[in-house]
């Protein structure tokens, strides 16, 4: 074998070809894609669920005002219902961190009304991972809201942009800021935090 044949052949197998390379791009493309699209079917499937799980809360909580004339967890006569349950004092409202708010997901599991998949320290949690809260008049809005806890930013803006205005200062839907202190509203931030988000029952 001569050295120029040798020297051929030393390039020939020392690398890709512009062609190899190019269709290794193209299959690591299309497998990147294949995967983020999967990860948005999934997180579109996590925001339905979490809609849906949302309007269960509010159509239990509805039904409770029906039947017993009380919030759950402001109802005053709970204990006559259920032994064991906590009254409570039935001024119409479930201030934040009081004892209500806590009995509020008790007086709804004691009435049949709301089946929690898990709960945590008291709260039942949404298939997102955070607590769901009842409160008060939480980010202005009327009367007794459901909040959502630790959503991503991203996660919480589509939410809101599906089913409301997108904006998390006004609408339905809204953002009470990071220490769900009733008077306040912020807009949604656009990536990195955990957020809370607010619904008008």
């Amino acid at each position: 074998m001569s050295f120029q044949t040798a020297h051929d052949d030393h390039h020939r197998t020392a690398g890709f070809s512009l062609l190899e390379l190019s269709l290794v791009l193209i299959i690591i493309t299309l497998l990147m894609g294949t995967v983020l699209r999967g990860e948005n079917l999934m997180d579109e499937g996590r925001l339905h669920r979490l809609a849906l799980d949302q309007a269960a809360v509010a159509t239990a909580v509805q039904s409770y005002v029906r039947l017993y004339h009380f919030f759950p967890g402001d109802d005053p006569k709970a204990r006559e219902r259920w032994p064991g349950a906590i009254n409570g004092d039935g001024d119409g409202r479930i201030l934040l961190l009081s004892p209500e708010e806590t009995q509020a997901w008790n007086h709804l599991i004691l009435s049949h009304l709301f089946v929690p998949k898990s709960i945590s320290n008291g709260y039942p949690q949404h298939i997102l991972g955070g607590n769901f809260r009842l409160i008060h008049h939480a980010a202005r809005l009327p009367g007794v809201t459901l909040c959502m806890e630790d959503l991503l930013s991203l996660q919480a803006m589509a939410f809101d942009n599906r089913h409301d205005d997108g904006d998390g200062r006004e609408g339905r839907i809204r953002n009470p800021g990071p220490s769900l202190n009733t008077n306040d509203t912020a807009p949604w931030p656009i990536e990195g935090e955990r957020v809370t988000i607010c619904v008008a029952l």
